[in-house]
Order: C-alpha cells, then structure tokens, then sequence
C-alpha cells in the first residue's frame, strides 16, 4: 500500500491478503497508540471502558465506574491486539518432524494421488495444537479488534 495524491491506493499484490498487508498498518496504530496512553497523564477513557468497569464492579449507575481502572482495562485490551496483530504464526521448522510426499498412482484425468507421511508424531501433534491455540486467539483478537475498533483513540 502506499499514500499517492492524498488517497491510499493498493495493488495487486496487497489484495491477495489483506491480513498480512493490514496487519503491519494496525500494529503501528496500536503500538504508537498505547505508547501514547502509557506516557500520558492526561488523557480520556472512553465510556465504553467505564460501563464495562462499573458492570464488572457491580455499579448500579454504568456512569460511575471507576476510571483508573477503566483505563488499565483499555490497557489490556490494547496489549491482546498488539499481540494479535504483530506475532506470526508457529513456524513448522521450530518443530521437530518431517513431512514426506509419496506419489501415487496415475489417475485416468491424469492427476496423481498423493499421500503425505510424518515423522515425529508427537512433535506434530504439538505443532498442530500450537497452531491451533494460535488462530483462536488470533480469532479472538479480531472480534476484539471489530468491537474497540471506535475506540482506538485518545
């Protein structure tokens, strides 16, 4: 992506993933932004975060939550996006298995089968668990990311 004549401008190559070309954009966002709010004294909490704190509080007016406390929420929340928008994924060549492609016979389309064979169960079986307890977070912090997106501000 670059910024030409006052107006974003993609191209080909940043549409076949928008994750990965979004994904660099956001975590530099979010980055600065909690730096911002670290950094700072003075600064506001958006209501959102005091009703939250003051439900969780079990305030009865959703406008008296505590702010402090709202802020360190906001925090949080801020802390689970930059991870899920600056980690990658488990790297296969961190695990300790191999994946061996066997050909197989001809097809009458003239395709060939193919059956892949591992090395290293139990390092795979991990590597699948790690990649899968990945993309649930990843998951998670999206849906995050949808419902703070009007947030992201101080």
């Amino acid at each position: 992506m670059r910024y030409t004549k006052g107006k974003w401008v993609a191209s080909r190559k940043d549409t076949y993933c928008m994750e990965f070309t979004l994904d660099k954009i956001i975590y530099a966002h979010i980055s600065k932004l909690y730096e911002c709010l670290k950094e700072s004294k003075y600064h506001g909490v958006p209501m959102h975060y005091v009703e939250i704190q003051a439900m969780l509080d079990g305030v009865e007016n959703k406008y008296e939550g505590d702010v402090d406390k709202a802020d360190q929420l906001r925090l949080k929340d801020l802390e689970e996006l930059l991870w899920v928008f600056g980690t990658e994924e488990p790297n296969i060549s961190d695990y300790d298995f191999q994946i061996e492609m066997i050909s197989g016979d001809r097809r009458e389309n003239g395709s060939t089968s193919v059956e892949f064979v591992t090395t290293g169960e139990s390092e795979e079986q991990r590597y699948r668990k790690d990649c899968e307890e990945y993309y649930k977070r990843k998951d998670a912090g999206y849906k995050l990311f949808g419902d703070i997106y009007q947030y992201l501000c101080w």
